[in-house]
């Protein structure tokens, strides 16, 4: 969803207050701080409107300056940290509700005047960075915290991930990488077994493209002339029975689907990306044969990570803050 001022200000207040005590930040809030940062500053730099700011219609182009994310993902050291951010909370007149679970370590916040805001706390010593070794999304890797009264943003070395093991060069030009994956709203399914199949879906609904997807995607208005897909031009969808095709463009995004998809050569089809979606929501499930007979195995995206990719060397160090 997208977020109006209000809403954005209480959401950095609660930020501030758990930075403020000795709190570490991270997963998909502190991914929608890093775009929220790089679109604001060319929303800016372009002289756009200050009134505008928030218009979810205005300037399309840098629409993730206007933030996205109401789950905050909170990790404090000790169970003090966590009454002193509470503390806050209440001398601010912001009135939470909190929920514990079984082992009390896990907790739930709402807020009554914004429901939209839901906050995961975790009890956890700093010896140990979240997002604790497994990671659905690579680039919600990254954490916030406060470093001699300075708050960063850089990237765990606890993801669960090979890029944790990375000598200290290798590491950053990763970093980097990332960040600039971010910027083109880009990552990979680090581990799938960290996340369910709603959460990829939605992701690419929200303007994603996540490179190591059990099948290939073409977007509208691809151009298959100069391609073998050429030979499938007249060839419906397989699901609505709609065609793929029009002159060899793409009518819509379309999804290529392969009977081994470790095989260049693999006998393969197109069908609608959306019906494709829908059919793989449908089954809920990783392993999944498609209409063809072929199988969508989600399992088959670590395969496709392809970690030399992060290791191309980025000419300039990057800053999100």
């Amino acid at each position: 969803m997208l977020l109006d001022e209000r809403l954005y200000s209480i959401i950095t207040l609660l930020e501030k207050f758990a930075l403020d005590s000795n709190a570490i930040l991270w997963g998909s809030y502190v991914t929608s701080k890093i775009l929220h940062s790089y679109f604001s500053d060319i929303y800016y730099s372009l002289d756009l409107p200050i009134e505008k700011f928030w218009d979810p219609l205005f300037h399309l182009e840098t629409v993730d300056r206007t933030f996205r994310c109401t789950e905050i993902s909170i990790s404090f050291p000790e169970n003090s940290n966590f009454k002193k951010f509470n503390k806050k909370c209440l001398e601010n007149n912001i009135t939470i509700n909190i929920e514990y679970d079984d082992d009390g370590d896990a907790i739930n916040m709402t807020i009554d005047e914004y429901p939209e805001i839901n906050i995961n706390i975790l009890m956890r010593t700093h010896d140990i960075l979240p997002p604790f070794g497994a990671i659905f999304f690579l680039c919600d890797g990254f954490i916030m915290r406060k470093v001699n009264n300075t708050t960063i943003i850089e990237y765990s070395r606890n993801t669960g991930t090979k890029i944790d093991n990375f000598d200290d060069k290798k590491f950053k030009i990763a970093e980097n990488n990332i960040i600039k994956d971010i910027y083109k709203k880009k990552t990979v399914i680090s581990n799938i077994d960290a996340g369910c199949l709603f959460e990829i879906y939605m992701f690419i609904d929200e303007g994603w493209t996540i490179s190591n997807l059990p099948y290939s995607v073409f977007p509208i208005n691809y151009d298959i002339t100069e391609t073998d897909l050429v030979k499938y031009n007249d060839n419906c969808c397989v699901i609505c029975l709609n065609r793929c095709f029009n002159d060899n463009k793409a009518i819509e995004d379309i999804a290529i689907i392969y009977s081994d998809l470790c095989n260049p050569s693999a006998v393969y089809y197109p069908i609608h990306h959306l019906c494709l979606t829908q059919y793989i929501l449908h089954k809920n499930t990783k392993i999944i044969e498609c209409p063809f007979k072929n199988i969508i195995n989600f399992n088959d995206c670590a395969k496709l990570f392809n970690y030399e990719y992060y290791l191309l060397n980025a000419n300039k160090q990057i800053s999100v803050l």
